[in-house]
């Protein structure tokens, strides 16, 4: 019978453990630059003002169309845009004037835009050659409008909320994550009638694999294993003192 009750509290405590585990990558979330930049090394930012080969940004008060369905790649990253029938489009690079009330951020150069929102699928998605464990960039919203962006990352919505909110026009608002396991693609997601709008996106390495600091939070599921751990640990300690009186 006590034999019976120990391997039971054991399975019980093995069960506990499972069930605490994570299911997804911890990440960290920052809502200001100076704070994720405390948190990675190595950053590498695409500001769309640079001329490379195959690209040469526009003009002031102008713009570049780009082909959604391929995008455009600058430093490893790759960004299109979708609408809600799965068809490819809406993706320009533009450089606007003060004559522009939705479109001059004020950031000295030009910005990535997508199309306004048409459905579910109305996002701008970022692929990386080479999988990173940070990223972060100034978020705006066209139209005139504020509300929050929705992140996905590797195609799956985040543990967390994972919503960037936005400012209005002419603020822009930053918004960085850093994570413990690789992140290959991101999408995010506009408000209704909102265009997304982008500038400064920056990757990096997450310093010790995922982050701390500028306002971490840990998932709930590290916290229960945590939790978990140290009730594992007394319950096995009292079950081994039970054994052996």
């Amino acid at each position: 019978m006590k034999t019976r009750k120990m391997l039971l509290n054991y399975f019980v405590i093995l069960g506990l453990a499972a069930a605490a585990t994570p299911l997804n990558a911890t990440t960290v979330e920052y809502s200001t630059r100076s704070s994720w930049l405390a948190a990675v090394s190595g950053v590498t930012t695409t500001t769309f003002d640079t001329a490379v080969a195959g690209y040469t940004p526009p003009g002031p008060d102008g713009n570049l169309n780009l082909n959604a369905g391929t995008g455009i790649t600058l430093d490893g990253v790759t960004f299109t845009g979708y609408d809600n029938t799965s068809a490819l489009y809406g993706l320009t690079v533009s450089t606007f004037g003060t004559g522009s009330p939705y479109y001059n951020w004020g950031t000295g150069g030009a910005i990535l835009r997508g199309e306004v929102y048409q459905g579910a699928l109305a996002h701008l998605h970022m692929s990386f050659a080479t999988a990173v464990t940070a990223w972060g960039t100034d978020l705006m919203l066209g139209n005139g409008i504020t509300g929050n962006y929705s992140i996905k990352i590797n195609g799956v919505a985040c543990s967390t909320a994972c919503l960037a909110p936005t400012f209005a026009f002419p603020t822009a608002a930053f918004f960085g994550m850093t994570s413990d396991t690789p992140i290959n693609f991101i999408d995010v997601y506009v408000p209704i009638n909102g265009r997304p709008e982008l500038d400064n996106f920056s990757t990096a390495t997450a310093s010790g694999g995922g982050g701390g600091g500028g306002g971490a939070t840990p998932e709930v599921g590290t916290i229960l294993l945590c939790a978990t751990g140290l009730i594992s640990l007394a319950k096995f300690k009292k079950l081994r003192t039970l054994n052996f009186a």
